[in-house]
């Protein structure tokens, strides 16, 4: 286990479903939902940021994990589903990095997230 796979448990164990997330994101691409999100940095700054989002909209509610890169304006999923513990346990971190397409709900997320 790399030293970001063990920050990102960390701090996926300190944040629970139950709590407030930080801070609500306007996503106007998605005016019907709501999108609230908590940043965590793992320990590399601005390069590499653990970013929660629950989304309460009408097809009901989710939750997301991403790691951000602020420097790069780059993102990956690393875990979604309908509950807080569903995402924790369908947290993947292969997937490849990619850039911010504008105008997306994650840039949307990022651009909250890196501000």
């Amino acid at each position: 286990m790399n030293y970001f796979q063990s920050a990102l448990g960390i701090a996926l164990v300190l944040c629970t479903s139950t709590i407030a997330l930080a801070e609500r994101v306007l996503v106007p691409s998605d005016p019907k939902a709501t999108y609230d999100i908590e940043v965590m940095d793992v320990g590399q700054g601005r390069s590499a940021l653990v970013v929660v989002g629950k989304r309460v909209g009408p097809s009901g509610t989710s939750f997301t994990a991403r790691e951000v890169n602020c420097v790069n304006a780059t993102f990956r999923y690393m875990g979604e589903g309908d509950t807080f513990d569903e995402m924790k346990a369908n947290i993947n971190d292969r997937a490849s990095m990619a850039p911010l397409v504008e105008g997306s709900i994650s840039y949307y997320i990022v651009q909250a997230a890196c501000n």
